[in-house]
C-alpha cells in the first residue's frame, strides 16, 4: 500500500490549489487526512473512499474532479476533553508592560491561535479593583483577567509559560481558573518568593503564553 498523504489547505470549497475540493479524487486513498484552516478555525478531515454521501459543507466535501464515492468527512467540531461537546481550545499571549502612572501596569492580549484579543488597558493599579478586564491584587503578585475578556466561560487553564521576560528577574508563573476568571500568580524562580509586577515591569516587558479551554 502506498504511503498516506496529509493535505494542508486554506479553503473548503471553490476548487483550485488552496481548496480541499480542488484535490483530484483519482489520487486520494482511504484514510488520508486533511487539515484546513479557515478564518482561524481548524477543520480536520479523513478521506472515506466508499462514502458516496451528498456533499454538505463543512461536514462532507466531495472532490471536484474524479470524486466517485470518495468524500472528505469532517472529524468532529468539538474538543475531546471530558466528553462535553462545544468546548474550545484557545491560545493567546498576554503582554504586561509598565503603566503610565507610577506603580501601575498596562496589559493587552493577542490571539496566538483561536485565542482572545483585547486592546491595551493602561494604569492597572495594586488595589484589587477591576480595571477594564483586569484586576491586580494589593501585593502586585496576582493578576486576574475577567470573564468579559474571554469568549465563553473559562473551563480550565492548560498551560502558562513566560514567553518573554525583560524584567531581569527569572520568573515562575502559575495560571488557573477561578470564578470564571483567568488568574496568574508570579514568583521569583530562584527563591520562590512572590514578586510585584509593578516593580518588575519598570525594567522591561513580560509576556505570557496561555493555553486554555472555554465553554464556547
Amino acid at each position: 500500500m502506498s504511503n498516506l498523504i496529509v493535505q494542508k489547505k486554506t479553503a473548503l470549497t471553490g476548487g483550485g490549489a488552496s481548496a480541499l475540493d480542488g484535490i483530484d479524487g483519482a489520487a486520494l486513498q482511504e484514510g488520508e487526512f486533511a487539515f484546513v484552516m479557515v478564518s482561524d478555525v481548524l477543520y480536520v478531515y479523513r478521506l472515506n473512499a466508499t462514502s458516496g454521501a451528498a456533499e454538505s459543507s463543512p461536514n462532507i466535501i466531495a472532490p471536484d474532479a474524479n470524486a466517485g464515492n470518495k468524500r472528505w468527512i469532517l472529524q468532529g467540531d468539538s474538543l475531546k476533553t471530558d466528553g462535553t461537546a462545544g468546548r474550545v481550545l484557545r491560545h493567546m499571549y498576554i503582554y504586561i508592560l509598565n503603566g503610565t502612572d507610577a506603580a501601575h501596569i498596562k496589559c493587552q492580549t493577542v490571539s496566538r491561535w483561536n485565542g482572545d484579543s483585547n486592546d491595551a488597558q493602561d494604569n492597572i493599579g495594586k488595589d484589587a479593583v477591576d480595571t477594564g478586564i483586569w484586576n491586580l491584587d494589593a501585593t502586585g503578585q496576582v493578576l486576574q483577567m475577567l470573564s468579559t475578556g474571554v469568549t465563553g466561560n473559562i473551563i480550565a487553564v492548560i498551560a502558562t509559560t513566560v514567553a518573554y521576560n525583560a524584567s531581569g528577574t527569572a520568573l515562575t508563573v502559575i495560571g488557573y481558573q477561578t470564578s470564571l476568571r483567568l488568574q496568574f500568580s508570579f514568583y521569583n524562580a530562584a527563591t520562590g518568593a512572590a514578586v510585584d509586577l509593578t516593580t518588575l515591569v519598570d525594567t522591561g516587558i513580560i509576556y505570557l503564553s496561555v493555553a486554555y479551554i472555554t465553554s464556547a
